[in-house]
């Protein structure tokens, strides 16, 4: 019956996840979690999770271990820096963007963190530049008009920056 249990836990973890419940899903699967080691899968979901309720210190715990066991891919490491990148530290954040870049470079969501960092380190031209690669990849994304359209406007070229943000 246990292994039942965990399974029905497992399950209502994801369905919380998906239902827009990080902290309820979070709940569960620390609760997997004191039964012993998850599967990387479920790490990073947790990981996850934690970064989606603010706990980014807890995120990037989870980031490591799924870094320590299967380090090869991008997804831990653009997590991790997510979640540096949300506690201030955008020069760690750009060095887990550059190990995942190097994994897998046409990640669009990378291109929005690294624009994201750019533009808080008011590196307009690279912001600039991030964004439109993010956009190259999915032209409908919110966020990449929004980041372009500022990495535009501080740079004095107001009318493509209201065509970015449009």
């Amino acid at each position: 019956l246990e292994g039942l249990e965990d399974d029905r836990r497992r399950s209502l973890a994801v369905v919380y996840a998906c239902t827009g419940r990080p902290a309820e899903a979070l709940a569960e699967m620390e609760k997997l979690a004191t039964k012993g080691p998850l599967d990387l899968s479920m790490t990073f979901l947790m990981a996850q999770l934690a970064l989606r309720t603010g706990d980014y210190e807890r995120s990037r715990e989870l980031a490591d271990q799924v870094l320590a066991a299967r380090a090869e891919g991008p997804w831990a490491h653009l997590l991790k820096g997510r979640a540096l990148l949300l506690e201030g530290d955008t020069s760690s954040a750009l060095e887990q963007f550059a190990i995942a870049a190097q994994a897998q470079p046409n990640l669009p969501d990378l291109h929005l963190q690294l624009g994201m960092v750019y533009l808080s380190q008011e590196r307009w031209t690279e912001a600039e530049q991030a964004f439109q690669t993010a956009l190259a990849a999915d032209p409908c994304d919110a966020r990449g008009h929004s980041g372009l359209g500022t990495a535009l406007r501080e740079q004095g070229r107001l009318e493509e920056a209201i065509d970015a943000y449009t």
